[in-house]
């Protein structure tokens, strides 16, 4: 049986990140992120749809660009130590996600342990 303690609650975020450099939202709407079982608001995201644009454009560039230099060794480290901090941050990532969409705390577990294993 799993001891169960709701995370700190979310502070604001002002900024996402696009292409490394944080962009603050341009119609400063914030969307708030609110625990599915008792609508209670955890914290607030920007709403940044007019980036989306902007955010796929980098990504195209990354994959065409930087990525696909990288040799396949480089490729595997990188994917591997993103693996390593989803497993670092295991137990917090499960709650927020238990948290955030209602699903049972041993479903959210396996789905961050298998974001893991999937990188």
């Amino acid at each position: 049986m799993h001891k169960f303690q709701y995370p700190p609650q979310l502070p604001p975020l002002n900024t996402i990140l696009i292409d490394g450099v944080p962009v603050a939202a341009r119609s400063g709407a914030q969307i708030d992120v609110l625990d599915s079982a008792i609508s209670q608001v955890n914290g607030s995201l920007p709403r940044a749809p007019v980036h989306l644009t902007k955010i796929m454009q980098c990504a195209g560039h990354t994959m065409n660009g930087a990525w696909r230099k990288l040799d396949p060794t480089a490729r595997a480290h990188i994917l591997h130590e993103i693996a390593r901090r989803i497993r670092k941050r295991a137990a917090l990532s499960t709650q927020i996600e238990t948290i955030d969409v209602g699903k049972p705390l041993s479903q959210a577990e396996r789905d961050v342990g298998r974001a893991a294993r999937l990188l």
